[in-house]
């Protein structure tokens, strides 16, 4: 492929201000790395095999030229404060390497924050368990749901599952 597209994709080196661990290292570039270079899926230690993001009908177009092999994926982190600082990417993938895009909505339920995932793909509509997508994420539920701001009973828009393996819900 010459020359392709590079969507540049931020990954959080800590938590963000409004997160109440603001400033503390994620330890999603290592986690990242290990999911990577251990794709058999038998992780012993914290792994990321996706990310969440907004806005999946920008994903979506993104994806339709990665899927053509006209672009790729480029994970990278602040190496200090974002937008003050330089970066260090981590890595490129591309359709070669498995990634994949995958269309969701989540819905806080109760107050002690049972989150309910719902895959979407066309029409059809699918559940899928809470704690994988979490694990898969590197957080746990209290970070989840303090990273995205859960209010209960809120549904989120649909959101992107960019993943970063062949692992599909």
């Amino acid at each position: 492929m010459k020359n392709p597209t590079r969507y540049r994709l931020s990954i959080a080196r800590t938590f963000p201000a409004h997160h109440p661990r603001k400033g503390e290292e994620t330890g999603f570039s290592k986690a990242i790395t290990t999911a990577l270079y251990d794709n058999r899926g038998l992780w012993s230690v914290p792994h990321k095999i996706h990310t969440l993001r907004k806005n999946y009908d920008l994903w979506a177009e993104r994806f339709k030229k990665i899927d053509a092999g006209e672009a790729v994926l480029e994970l990278y982190e602040w190496t200090g404060k974002p937008y003050k600082s330089t970066t260090r990417t981590l890595c490129q993938l591309g359709r070669d390497d498995g990634i994949g895009l995958q269309k969701i909505q989540i819905e806080r339920t109760g107050h002690l924050g049972r989150l309910i995932p719902i895959i979407l793909k066309g029409n059809k509509i699918r559940s899928i368990d809470g704690m994988s997508l979490l694990e898969n994420d590197g957080l746990n539920v209290k970070d989840f749901i303090d990273w995205f701001e859960l209010k209960p009973g809120e549904i989120t828009e649909p959101l992107a599952i960019i993943q970063f393996t062949k692992f599909r819900y």
